[in-house]
């Protein structure tokens, strides 16, 4: 859900952990790193590896009536089948997470399939089916207090209203979007806050385009190029 990162490191100490659990035999660790390898394995761009590994961890979750680790993996494989272009499998994981979410009980947890099915559906052009998925997922996500799916949820619910024609309610989601990133996120602890920047300009900028109103349109996009330069700035080695 948010963008991808390598992380260095990260799937040695994954691999010790499976290799712990294996020897001294606890399922439910199990299948908590195994949903860490596929997310590890998402965020490298590596699909196919981050499927293996989340169907693995579902599946085991699944038997161990894990609710939490089952809707976790099924985010993760829902998305791999997502980056992949299979939409309708995309869908079908995120309906299973739904479930195992809805047996875990906890609203963070609902409104993360939420969402993420959403984004699938605004992908395919079905704005109505997105717009009624988001209302609940933001409803969700800010009782469960996760400040970072509560922005992207509002900018995605912005680009579902200018789909269904409501362009001017679609500029008033994403302002409040950009307004909530400033106050709940911060740029040197989630490691995610420029491209979530550029990600709401850019909604806002095709929903001002929509309305006729060039000029902010215009205004969004130079912001996007300014956030990427610096973005890139950042990142560069030296």
């Amino acid at each position: 859900m948010r963008g991808r990162h390598r992380h260095p490191g990260r799937g040695c100490v994954l691999t010790e952990a499976l290799d712990l659990a294996r020897r001294h035999p606890d399922p439910h660790e199990e299948a908590r790193t195994l949903t860490g390898f596929g997310a590890l394995a998402l965020s490298l761009g590596e699909g196919e590896q981050a499927i293996v590994q989340a169907t693995a961890a579902v599946e085991l979750a699944d038997r161990l009536s894990s609710h939490w680790v089952a809707s976790m993996a099924g985010v993760i494989l829902g998305l791999a089948h997502y980056f992949e272009g299979r939409d309708e499998e995309a869908l079908t994981c995120f309906a299973g997470a739904l479930t195992h979410a809805e047996r875990d009980g906890r609203p963070r947890m609902l409104g993360r399939p939420l969402s993420c099915a959403a984004d699938v559906h605004l992908r395919l052009g079905r704005h109505h089916e997105a717009k009624l998925l988001l209302h609940r997922a933001v409803d969700l996500v800010q009782q469960g207090g996760d400040a970072f799916l509560s922005v992207r949820s509002l900018t995605r619910l912005g680009t579902a209203e200018e789909g269904v024609g409501n362009p001017d309610v679609a500029i008033a989601l994403h302002r409040q979007a950009l307004f909530l990133q400033r106050q709940l996120l911060s740029p040197l602890t989630e490691p995610s806050y420029a491209w979530l920047e550029m990600d709401i300009r850019s909604r806002l900028a095709s929903a001002c385009l929509t309305a006729g109103r060039m000029r902010e349109a215009h205004e969004q996009f130079r912001t996007v190029l300014a956030v990427h330069r610096t973005r890139v700035r950042r990142h560069r080695p030296g």
